[in-house]
């Protein structure tokens, strides 16, 4: 469960009130693959609830996904899903009833994800609807929302853009109106408005995301719908980024992060992006000029709650963590405050090169970053 964090480094000071002056324009990469696939995989705390053998083919799927080879990971994720099926059927003479778990939500994310990163779009799409027949059955309101949305996003990957807005529109009908699930829904018609190039009309509809949110927040909502509401608020920020709207991306991460501060023993799932919200604000401040000091209250507030996470077994979360010490170090080497900044650059090269293994690419890049600041340093 989450732990109530302090709030002495977040203020009811809206970034956009800030007023910043724009340093230069990143390329809005995407997350490195298998971070992509990171926020699906049975964590450490998750896999004792697995036998000895599912255990250890969980184990090679991380090794697998680790090293980018995402078909060997895949294969043995198909393994794990099939023990796992085994253990849950219940009329032995018919091989197709199992009474499903939540432990079979976590395996099938892994699946669909392993797909996705394959680029294998009808095998991920199958298995999620899969997913979404379980879920139906277990009683899991925003993950089930969140599985069909991930239908759509799929279709969106396979660019099938009508099609994808269509589906959005069918789970909109069924959603209450004002909620923070239609304001999800929203969200995603946006993604595939702004996919077509209907930027204006895709900024309406966040527009009208915003206003649903904030008649939220004056409002006593359900446990439910403060994981909702601050996952909207996180996905608007995401699409925002790759509009290049980095105030307006900011602000929708504060907003969420507020949330995440303000209630913590009601967000108990351990999402990732939960956790990665202070890190992310921080490296927004970073593009624009002056701000260093507030971006250094944001990662060390993300660094402070990634390692509160790790602590009680949110393993997964490691690499955010590494990710976190990297842009904390570039900003104190910026400043000039180079000791400061190799520490820092350590640390985030001893996390990766445990996660990934001396030779992976990521590795490597941490190895560079330390060199560079070697030769500043005239070492």
């Amino acid at each position: 469960m989450m732990r109530r964090a302090s709030t002495n480094l977040l203020s009811n000071l809206t970034i956009q009130s800030l007023n910043f002056k724009p340093l230069l324009r990143f390329d809005h990469h995407t997350e490195v693959t298998y971070l992509h696939f990171n926020q699906y995989f049975v964590h450490t705390k998750a896999t004792s609830l697995y036998p000895k053998d599912i255990r250890g083919h969980l184990r090679l799927v991380e090794k697998y996904a680790r090293e980018d080879d995402y078909k060997e990971a895949l294969q043995h994720s198909f393994k794990v899903f099939e023990l796992h099926k085994a253990e849950l059927r219940v009329d032995t003479c018919n091989e197709n009833t199992y009474k499903h778990t939540r432990q079979s939500v976590i395996i099938l994310r892994c699946i669909v994800a392993l797909h996705t990163c394959l680029e294998q779009y009808k095998e991920a799409l199958s298995k999620n609807d899969l997913l979404i027949h379980i879920l139906e059955g277990l009683g899991l309101p925003f993950e089930l929302i969140k599985t069909r949305i991930k239908h759509g996003d799929l279709l969106i990957e396979m660019g099938m853009f009508d099609d994808a807005f269509k589906h959005f529109m069918g789970i909109e009908g069924e959603t209450a109106q004002g909620s923070a699930a239609r304001g999800l829904v929203y969200v995603h018609m946006a993604k595939v408005l702004y996919k077509q190039g209907e930027v204006v009309d895709s900024k309406s509809r966040l527009t009208l995301v915003s206003e649903i949110l904030e008649k939220l927040m004056v409002e006593d909502v359900e446990a439910y719908n403060k994981i909702c509401t601050a996952n909207v608020y996180q996905e608007m920020g995401s699409l925002y980024e790759n509009m290049n709207e980095l105030i307006l991306a900011g602000n929708m991460f504060n907003r969420g992060l507020a949330i995440v501060v303000k209630h913590p023993r009601e967000l108990e799932h351990h999402h990732r992006w939960m956790f990665v919200l202070s890190t992310r604000i921080g490296k927004l401040l970073l593009q624009f000029e002056g701000n260093e000091s507030l971006a250094i209250s944001y990662l060390k507030r993300g660094v402070k709650m990634l390692k509160e996470e790790i602590d009680i077994g949110a393993k997964h979360l490691e690499i955010e963590l590494g990710d976190t010490y990297d842009a904390l170090g570039t900003t104190y080497l910026n400043m000039g405050k180079t000791e400061t900044a190799v520490e820092l650059f350590l640390k985030s090269k001893d996390i990766t090169v445990a996660s990934f293994g001396p030779n992976h690419r990521t590795s490597i890049g941490a190895y560079l970053n330390l060199a560079d600041v070697y030769v500043t340093m005239e070492r």
